[in-house]
């Protein structure tokens, strides 16, 4: 794999001029891409970490359901990421998504001028009393939405949508708005790409059988905690989304240099050659994908990295808040893999034949890269308000005690707030990531109030 040669022009430009952990583009994206990236930070101040992100989520849009990474007779990845650009106000976010996913705007634009023309021919057969079937608005792309509007996208395009949310915050307050079950566990079976059956009486009945979403938006450092909310965590939403987090950004540098055409239409040709691949149907008109394998020294670096390296650090992590972030991160090493082989054989117009040794290898330090952001996010988070991973009953009763206190003076107050027994007040204050004990039965709260 052809890489670009590390410059100055590498170092992410920071408030303090400091050399970051950025992600490993120059080493997993072909050369053309690379350079595509380089030319957003010199030219517009796009962070390297926020281009790479929207970029390799884009390639995955692109991808949708039509190429599906085999690992084994009865298991296939799919392309889908679910990621999120964290950072203060003016710092670049929202633009590197809007440059990635431009090339799906302009599908969109088209299929809406196409889409306008059939209802007017199709409101004229109406007044003939012939109307015919309705015409569908079939868009590879979403922003602000429900779910029940994201079922009736998926049921149009079997070959996957995108949801592009500028503000993640909107998104997560959307959820659950409509209706009175968990949009967090519907989106999480979405992200496993298992079929969707929509049975409600409010709506009609769907069975959606090819599932692809990919979910992409920012969100302020200040309110990251709104994804980590005991709903949100408990279920696994908030563990199922990539963050990237580059630390102490400055507000881009303007510059009057212009970035090389043809940069951006290689990677806008590629983009669209994936948007306007076509899936073939089986014998009962279910869309079926393209399934490519890995090479065996692939599949045998695969497998070694997962056994050998993964397994074992997993395993040791478990019991942090990360954890359970960290365990997906294998099956975002398959989804990796594929994206990453897509998308050379799209740059360089050719049908992707097998994952071979250069994806397997970026797929792994792209999973060590997210690693390191999931930990950062999670130090963010939880260090800010460890009451996030409490229940609610304890949120309460922590709130209700002072900042120290003697055991036998609260058994009263926290069985009048919570309805505590004397054995779950011990058993509650007994937790030491939430208590300090003093002395016997002192002790003083861990964490006292919250700074937003």
């Amino acid at each position: 794999m052809e890489q670009v040669a590390k410059s100055p022009a590498a170092v992410q430009t920071t408030a303090v001029g400091a050399k970051q952990n950025v992600f490993p583009f120059e080493e997993v994206f072909p050369r053309p891409l690379a350079e595509l990236i380089h030319a957003l930070h010199c030219d517009l101040g796009f962070p390297f970490d926020f281009s790479a992100t929207a970029i390799l989520t884009a390639f995955a849009a692109a991808i949708g359901s039509t190429i599906q990474l085999k690992m084994k007779n009865l298991f296939t990845a799919i392309a889908s990421l679910n990621c999120v650009l964290v950072g203060n106000p003016g710092t670049c976010k929202s633009h590197p998504i809007q440059r990635a996913f431009a090339p799906f705007e302009l599908i969109r634009a088209r299929r809406f001028a196409a889409y306008k023309k059939e209802m007017a021919e199709y409101r004229r057969r109406k007044a003939e009393g012939n109307p015919g079937p309705k015409p569908i608005l079939r868009t590879p792309i979403l922003n602000e939405l429900t779910l029940e509007a994201l079922y009736r996208s998926m049921e149009a395009n079997p070959r996957g949508v995108a949801i592009v949310a500028d503000e993640m915050n909107g998104f997560l307050e959307n959820m659950n708005r409509y209706n009175t079950g968990s949009d967090a566990e519907a989106f999480n079976t979405i992200w496993s790409g298992l079929p969707q059956s929509i049975n409600r009486a409010s709506v009609d009945s769907r069975y959606i059988h090819r599932v692809a979403v990919s979910i992409i938006g920012t969100m302020q450092t200040a309110i990251m905690h709104k994804f980590f909310t005991r709903d949100k965590a408990g279920s696994g939403f908030s563990s199922r989304f990539l963050f990237t987090a580059p630390e102490n950004l400055a507000m881009p540098h303007w510059s009057a240099s212009e970035i090389d055409p043809a940069l951006t239409e290689q990677y806008e040709k590629a983009i669209l050659r994936l948007l306007d691949r076509e899936m073939g149907k089986d014998a009962d008109g279910i869309p079926q994908p393209t399934e490519i394998g890995f090479t065996p020294e692939a599949l045998q670096r695969m497998l070694s990295w997962h056994n050998d390296e993964y397994r074992p650090r997993t395993q040791e992590e478990m019991g942090d808040t990360y954890a359970d972030a960290c365990c997906k991160l294998d099956t975002y090493a398959l989804r990796f893999a594929l994206i990453l082989e897509v998308m050379r054989a799209a740059l360089e117009e050719r049908e992707p034949v097998a994952v071979g040794m250069d994806s397997v290898e970026g797929a792994i330090r792209l999973v060590e890269y997210f690693r390191q952001e999931a930990i950062k996010i999670h130090k963010l988070v939880y260090g800010k308000d460890i009451r996030i991973s409490m229940t609610e009953q304890q949120r309460k009763a922590y709130d209700a005690l002072p900042p120290s206190f003697r055991i036998a003076a609260v058994y009263e107050l926290l069985e009048k707030k919570v309805g505590f027994s004397k054995d779950q007040v011990k058993k509650f204050l007994g937790k030491q990531r939430y208590f300090t004990r003093i002395v016997k039965g002192e002790y003083r709260k861990n964490y006292v109030e919250i700074s937003e």
